[in-house]
Order: C-alpha cells, then structure tokens, then sequence
C-alpha cells in the first residue's frame, strides 16, 4: 500500500471521506485501502496548475553571493568618491565665499516709506 493525496481520491467530498466517514486533510499523504483515483478531479487540478501565473524570475548579482568582493566594492567605491569641501577657495571669505556682489539687504524691503 502506497501513501495517497485524498484530493485525488473518489471518496472525498467536503473534506470528509464518505468510507472511513471522517474529516480528512487533502495535502495530507496517508496510507489508504480504500483509495480509488477520480479522473475529473485529477484533470481539474493539473488544468488549474498550469493555467496559473508562473512566478516571476529575478537574477541575482555576482556580488550578491560573494559577500567578501561585495563588502571590497563598496570600499573602493567609497575611496574613490571625492570629499566635498567646505572651504569656497577664497583665502579672503574661505566659509561663505565673496558677498560683495550682493548690493540689497532683504531686512528692510518689506516696510514701506511714507
């Protein structure tokens, strides 16, 4: 005797088998003497299967599985970024850079002269 799936079986209806009259699980694989297969539910469930959406496929990258050359690319990715400065290059402002082009204050555009 061969352990068999009670979805394929004839006796299954509802989740219960209609021989042993009890509650079966129909994944469950169970030893069975009274285990005949059904045509119709079989060719249901293989149509079911193959009319579902199929999964879809992601390719991982090389440095996904070789955590070492992952862990070296992201040094030399960060060596080779250039630091930004904070420094304008203007020896005289070296912070905040010339402001001898801007001729306005913003502080007393808003009042009104009467």
């Amino acid at each position: 005797m061969e352990k068999v799936l009670c979805m394929f079986c004839k006796f299954e209806v509802n989740g219960r088998c209609v021989k042993k009259n009890n509650k079966v699980k129909l994944k469950k694989k169970r030893l069975c003497k009274f285990y005949e297969d059904d045509d119709d539910k079989i060719q249901y469930i293989t149509e079911r299967k193959l009319n579902s959406s199929k999964p879809v496929v992601h390719l991982r990258p090389d440095w996904y599985w070789d955590r070492k050359k992952f862990k070296k690319m992201k040094k030399d990715a960060v060596e080779t970024q250039k630091p930004s400065s904070i420094f304008t290059g203007d020896p005289n402002h070296p912070l905040t850079g010339d402001l001898s082009r801007f001729f306005n204050s913003t502080v007393g555009s808003n009042v009104d002269s009467e």
